[in-house]
């Protein structure tokens, strides 16, 4: 988690100085680079390299569940760039996408519990409470990889630019990384690792942005959990994120 942060603070003032030196500039160098016209009428553009974003999961579920209980919003994070992209502008500033991410997403726990995958398959993950097995949780983290498809409308009026669609996500199985004290022996180390939690094969998601000159803010709602149907915690959740624009 403190690497998380540290990347965070860092992507935030390279984004504080990009703006302060020009944002715009800066957005139009990269841009220049990663998007090109594909047709001659220039409707069609393909690029490379179109954002990168970072953003905090908000679970949340009618049905109370031990996930729930023993996580926060800052706990669980999301992380994110794009790898392609091609746009259509149907007219001046309006512009309707579809591109490829790379998407990470962090679930950890409290110190007071730690997530533990199954004992005989390993594809299976609960919540236990610390003092079933631990003295001490150092970390307890669950994480999912998927590659996302967003198709999106974007319109642009002047130096702000307003998006939203949906994205479709296929995503890889559940890795678990636990590691604490042992209750009863204060010179053991417990550790419980497993890269096979069952997750959702696809799974989809709702975003809006607004962005200045190619810094913004994005809001992702997530209706339902990644995990397979009794291979993890049910939750849907709500994503606040900061994303990095070049050229949009």
């Amino acid at each position: 988690m403190k690497k998380f942060f540290s990347l965070l603070a860092g992507l935030m003032a390279f984004c504080s100085v990009s703006f302060a030196q020009g944002f715009n500039n800066f957005g139009e160098g990269v841009s220049e680079l990663t998007h090109f016209p594909i047709s001659e009428s220039e409707k069609f553009e393909f690029s490379g390299l179109s954002y990168i974003g970072v953003g905090f999961h908000a679970p949340f579920n009618p049905v109370s569940n031990d996930f729930l209980q023993h996580t926060s919003f800052f706990k669980n994070v999301e992380f994110y760039f794009n790898l392609a992209e091609v746009q259509f502008h149907p007219y001046d500033g309006g512009s309707v996408s579809l591109g490829v991410d790379l998407d990470w997403d962090y679930f950890n726990l409290e110190r007071d519990s730690f997530w533990m995958p199954d004992d005989i398959t390993h594809t299976q993950v609960s919540v236990l409470p610390a003092v079933s097995e631990m003295k001490t949780v150092k970390k307890s983290r669950l994480s999912v990889m998927s590659f996302n498809f967003p198709l999106s409308f974007e319109h642009q009026i002047g130096s702000w630019s307003f998006r939203a669609g949906v994205t479709a996500e296929i995503n890889l199985h559940g890795i678990v990384r636990t590691k604490g004290i042992d209750a009863k022996n204060d010179s053991k180390t417990i550790e419980y690792y497993s890269n096979h939690i069952l997750t959702r094969v696809f799974t989809h998601s709702y975003m809006v942005a607004a962005s200045y000159g190619g810094l913004g803010l994005y809001v992702r709602y997530n209706p339902s959990s990644p995990f397979r149907y009794g291979c993890g915690p049910d939750f849907s959740s709500v994503t606040f994120g900061l994303v990095f624009g070049f050229g949009m």
